[in-house]
């Protein structure tokens, strides 16, 4: 469902974020929600886009590694690639509502910010091996997402 939706997928274009993390220029008039910055103006609406971005985060994560570990080995599989692309936009509008500076659009991802950690705790391969990344070599995705965590907290 969270594929034909494509919650994130919008809510990235809607955000100027790419999937990748990289912000579509630097022109705040292409963002029609800004979670970069702060405007008391539509606040309302990036506290929603935030809620929304947890509880689709928390029920795509389970489903995402059963995915990924019942699909083969290669997340460059057809099965696989839609939903890592899902996960690479879910964690980037995650970490861009987490360091948004207002305390109700960091904290409705706090939930999701949590599971993301205890997945990357018990499951530290399973994410080295699956989340295809253009600027990390394999193995350091772990590191990147958590380094990433804390300069934001």
């Amino acid at each position: 469902l969270l594929l034909e939706l494509n919650v994130f997928g919008k809510l990235c274009k809607l955000s100027g974020l790419g999937g990748e993390g990289n912000v579509n220029g630097n022109d705040h008039r292409l963002r029609k929600l800004d979670l970069i910055t702060v405007d008391g103006t539509q606040i309302d609406a990036v506290v929603a886009a935030a809620e929304l971005v947890n509880t689709a985060g928390l029920e795509l994560i389970p489903g995402w590694e059963l995915q990924c570990q019942i699909s083969p080995t290669s997340s460059s599989t057809p099965m696989v690639q839609p939903v890592n692309m899902l996960m690479n936009q879910c964690l980037e509008l995650s970490f861009s509502c987490l360091a948004y500076d207002d305390i109700d659009v960091s904290g409705a991802v706090i939930d999701l910010v949590s599971r993301i950690l205890v997945s990357l705790e018990k499951k530290e391969s399973f994410w080295n091996n699956n989340i295809e990344t253009t600027n990390l070599t394999r193995g350091t995705l772990c590191n990147s997402l958590l380094s990433r965590i804390l300069s934001i907290l």
